[in-house]
């Protein structure tokens, strides 16, 4: 403790991987809080079901916090419309080739589907309740 009464928390220091997945985290939270803030019935929902969970329990722990289906739902939800790695990933076709719909990709092709564009689809409201609510 400091002197002024506040816990200091040390965390190990690593020379390697320390920083891997701080940017996408970052964007992550950033995503998921700027919605929050425009939707107070989802902050009320979501608050709803965190008070009652720390209600039950004396240790937070990720197994329990994996089973609060709300706050799930609206992380779900956040990494759908904003992908921490928008480009999503690339992958080579095989050296026979594929076929996808009627189209035909020449083997050992890379190919790579922009995650956000796919999860974008035709839902043109962000965070919409029935979709963070059919989660659940």
């Amino acid at each position: 403790m400091s002197q002024e009464g506040t816990r200091i928390l040390n965390f190990p220091k690593s020379n390697k991987g320390s920083n891997i997945s701080s940017d996408t985290t970052a964007a992550s939270l950033s995503s998921l809080f700027f919605h929050l803030a425009q939707e107070p019935l989802q902050v009320k929902s979501l608050r709803k079901e965190i008070d009652e969970y720390f209600e039950e329990v004396s240790q937070v722990d990720s197994t329990g916090l994996s089973k609060l289906t709300y706050l799930n739902a609206i992380i779900n939800e956040a990494l759908r419309l904003h992908p921490p790695v928008p480009s999503g990933t690339q992958r080579v076709t095989p050296a026979e080739g594929l076929t996808i719909g009627d189209t035909f990709i020449p083997g050992n092709t890379t190919v790579q589907v922009p995650l956000h564009s796919v999860f974008r689809g035709k839902i043109p409201t962000l965070y919409r309740s029935s979709l963070i609510l059919s989660a659940v």
